[in-house]
């Protein structure tokens, strides 16, 4: 199992087998990449960018805190892409990652030490 932190953490589970997604918790079997359970959590802020180019935390909107932020489809293909960087370093990866313009980005990856 791999759990998938959307605030851009990635640490695999107790089970090879199984993706889980913290903050939005959704579980994928790795076998297969069927999406088998979805539970979205709130989030009650939100780190965006500033007209200087800094960062700044802002509350998001009542509305807008249980929403799901990635698709179906945009979790099956994270989910397949830490499946190949796994595969690549032969081990559990904790791998973190960006979403821009619906394009996936790497930008660490490093074996777990802590399972």
């Amino acid at each position: 199992m791999i759990k998938i932190d959307l605030s851009i953490l990635i640490l695999p589970y107790f089970s090879p087998k199984i993706y889980v997604f913290l903050h939005a918790n959704y579980v994928i079997d790795k076998r297969d990449f069927s999406l088998s359970d979805i539970n979205v959590a709130e989030q009650e802020k939100m780190l965006v960018q500033n007209a200087r180019g800094g960062n700044v935390w802002k509350k998001v909107p009542k509305a807008d805190q249980g929403r799901q932020t990635l698709t179906g489809k945009e979790i099956i293909e994270l989910a397949k892409l830490c499946a190949k960087i796994e595969k690549h370093y032969q081990k559990p990866q904790d791998i973190e990652w960006a979403l821009e313009k619906g394009k996936f980005y790497i930008t660490q990856s490093r074996p777990i030490t802590t399972l």
